[in-house]
């Protein structure tokens, strides 16, 4: 073939595969942000048998306060000492937006589809909101404006007041924002005050906005962290404790220098603090977000959100046994139908063990246990449909991977690459990974959306990726061309190209075998389960980075002619006996 002709093909192939690597991340990328779950759970919820158990509750959310800030908190550790202390799992992807629906629909992402926050709808997953309309229980809402556009709908069916927290303040005008915080505050407590709404959802924001700002291991994270406590102290002083329910808990941590998003544990693990009336004093244990909206509901005499996940946590509340038992059997029913509406939405067999009648005889502690197998069979059965898939994805990635890397080294070939070639190839790939790893981690970047301080951070942050593997890839051909001077001949920059180009090509099969990992394991697009977003984002950084290697391998024969020109061909040398 035409030697020119051959270039303009590779060259146009680089340009092809960088726009179907960018085309493919968009979508990655939006398979997740733009979720839309297969699942309907649209049966009427199981109505409960038992009363309330507590007049109001008041679920406070200090947004980003971190499990271990929480134990340097006096008011909330009187509380902890007055009732319950458990420690919460947060949801995966761990943004504020997505922990919210979790707390009212007692569903994960997955679920009630809301993942990241540049989510637009209002929620459709039956919620602690819209039960309360139909129960007739009062609701009211202090907390960022997000919840209006979540939940705005079932707020105004319920009758419910809406109060806004200030909006975010521009970077530097931290003390103004506070300021505004501080009157908002103090406007949630006279609502609080002035209604008496069973259900009171106050959300602080300060919290979050000192570690955007200025980190979670700074003196105004604390200070912000110790204010609202203080807030929480007037709270707890309004509430009698015999007939009211306080609940506190958090959204997320933060990373010492700021940022959530990820499965760190310090970003993952939340307080999650029970006082009053039905509480049992001394109580401990683990909980996940999705447990709030069913142990709410308990407490109120509302049923169990249709779409919850979540369970009852029936060894932080004190309560009669007959009392327990009915609310149990309530659980264990809606977890039946739960189960049903999961599997037949995912046109899977259901397990007859949730098709069976509730025993009515079962003690509180045997329900306790038929709700945790129901929970087990849930994900056993999960896990066999994602196994089945990953088994019918496997042959496909096996082959796609096989044919690429069995071309790759055929080609290798045909060129009779001796050991020369093998070394210009060699340090051209090895310098790319070391230039790009060393940028990487030291211009702030990481496998995990918490290194994302902030939501605008994100065009930065893959535009980062996209620099640094576009530096890598730059640097990685010139070593390889200064190799192939030194080592290849004939000594022109013709008889030098197939071996310099070939450089980019080992890098991003080396990349697309990572994407087809992740293909493999969990697939590219996000279709009915959200796994942990460590796979999907780091494969969306690998696309990104052969976006940049395909713009940026375009430019290397003109590399290659300039190094020519302008410095010329290196002498010969005892290594060119090297070839073949």
């Amino acid at each position: 073939m035409n030697k020119n002709l051959w270039l303009g093909l590779y060259m146009a192939m680089c340009l092809v595969v960088a726009t179907l690597a960018g085309v493919l991340a968009r979508h990655a990328w939006s398979s997740i942000v733009d979720y839309h779950p297969p699942y309907n759970f649209g049966e009427s919820p199981i109505e409960p048998t038992t009363p309330p158990w507590s007049e109001n509750v008041v679920l406070i959310i200090v947004d980003g306060l971190r499990l271990d800030m929480s134990y340097q908190l006096p008011e909330v550790n009187r509380l902890r000492n007055a009732g319950a202390d458990f420690e919460a799992l947060a949801g995966s992807p761990s943004f504020s937006l997505p922990a919210r629906a979790n707390f009212v629909t007692g569903a994960w992402p997955e679920i009630h589809g809301v993942t990241s926050n540049y989510y637009e709808k209002s929620v459709a997953t039956d919620n602690l909101l819209r039960l309360a309309a139909r129960h007739r229980r009062s609701v009211a809402i202090a907390g960022i404006a997000e919840w209006s556009r979540l939940f705005g709908k079932d707020l105004k069916a319920a009758g419910g007041e809406f109060l806004a927290a200030p909006p975010k303040s521009e970077e530097g005008h931290y003390a103004e924002a506070m300021t505004a915080l501080e009157i908002f505050a103090d406007q949630s407590i006279a609502l609080w005050s002035a209604k008496r709404p069973n259900l009171m959802i106050i959300d602080f924001p300060a919290t979050d906005r000192a570690a955007h700002e200025y980190g979670a291991a700074s003196d105004p994270y604390r200070s912000a962290a110790q204010w609202i406590d203080g807030k929480i102290a007037m709270i707890t002083a309004s509430l009698d404790l015999t007939r009211s329910t306080i609940i506190v808990t958090s959204d997320h941590g933060h990373r010492d220098q700021g940022g959530h998003g990820g499965t760190e544990d310090i970003v993952m693990r939340t307080p999650l603090v029970l006082a009053g009336k039905g509480i049992r004093v001394g109580s401990k244990g683990r909980a996940q977000h999705i447990d709030v909206a069913p142990t709410v509901a308990a407490l109120l005499g509302l049923p169990i959100p249709a779409g919850s996940a979540g369970t009852i946590l029936m060894d932080a509340l004190e309560v009669d046994e007959a009392s327990k038992v009915g609310r149990l059997q309530q659980a264990v029913r809606q977890k039946q139908r739960f189960a049903r509406s999961f599997f037949t939405s995912l046109q899977a067999a259901v397990p007859p063990v949730f098709l069976e009648s509730v025993n009515q005889d079962q003690t509180s502690l045997q329900l306790q246990r038929a709700a945790g197998h129901i929970d087990r069979f849930i994900e056993h059965g999960k896990s066999l449909q994602i196994d089945q898939e990953r088994r019918a994805r496997l042959p496909r990635f096996l082959a796609v991977v096989g044919i690429l890397w069995a071309g790759l080294i055929l080609y290798m070939w045909t060129i009779r690459s001796g050991w020369g070639e093998v070394k210009s190839v060699g340090l051209g790939v090895l310098s790319y990974f070391t230039v790009f790893g060393a940028l990487f981690w030291t211009g702030g970047l990481h496998f995990s959306v918490s290194a994302m301080n902030k939501d605008s951070d994100l065009g930065k942050f893959l535009g980062k990726d996209m620099l640094f593997a576009a530096i890598a890839m730059a640097l990685a051909l010139a070593l390889s061309i200064w190799q192939g001077r030194r080592s290849l001949q004939p000594k022109t920059w013709r008889s030098l190209l197939p071996v310099s180009l070939i450089v980019p090509v080992w890098v991003v099969l080396v990349l697309a075998t990572h994407i087809g990992m992740t293909y493999w394991q969990h697939d590219l697009f996000m279709r009915w389960y959200l796994p942990d977003i460590w796979y999907q984002f780091g494969s969306l950084l690998s696309l990104l980075q052969i976006q940049a290697i395909g713009g940026v391998t375009v430019l290397a024969p003109f590399m290659l002619a300039a190094v020519f020109r302008w410095v010329g061909p290196s002498p010969p040398s005892a290594t060119s006996s090297d070839t073949t």
